[in-house]
């Protein structure tokens, strides 16, 4: 990928230093801690290269978030049934109780198709539609009901 994309060096050194720059989105620490406390399963459904995917989840201690599906390890994009359909049979959960939670009205779209409930996350950087068909939260606290 690197290679491609011109930037020449150890794939895995390169790697190491894209990861280094993602953060965690502040709230999502106490919103799984949150969740736990309730016994609510969180999933995770990611279009991301499974090696920053693998090393994000390892360096923010999210083993607890399970199923964490990487598309091109399920060999499917998160919009795709397919990916939903991977995430009910290794959730063991129906679509119709599940609350999806995204950043992209087209995977929002396909998951409210299968009858899942769906929230955008919206944190004031998203081109949007006038219209965008979904609940809009802006803060993890948003997804228990309330803003704050």
């Amino acid at each position: 990928f690197w290679e491609l994309c011109g930037v020449h060096g150890d794939a895995a050194a390169i790697d190491s230093r894209y990861i280094a720059g993602r953060t965690l989105h502040p709230g999502a620490a106490n919103f799984l801690a949150e969740m736990q406390r309730r016994r609510i399963p969180v999933a995770a459904t990611t279009n991301d290269a499974a090696p920053w995917s693998t090393g994000a989840r390892e360096r923010d201690r999210l083993s607890a978030i399970w199923p964490w599906l990487v598309s091109s390890d399920v060999r499917t994009t998160t919009s795709n049934v397919a990916m939903f359909e991977v995430l009910r049979r290794e959730s063991s959960i129906a679509h119709a109780h599940c609350l999806y939670v995204d950043t992209d009205v087209a995977n929002l779209d396909a998951a409210r198709d299968l009858g899942m409930k769906t929230a955008l996350f919206d944190t004031g950087d998203l081109d949007l539609p006038a219209v965008v068909g979904h609940p809009v939260v802006t803060h993890f606290t948003g997804l228990f009901g309330a803003e704050k």
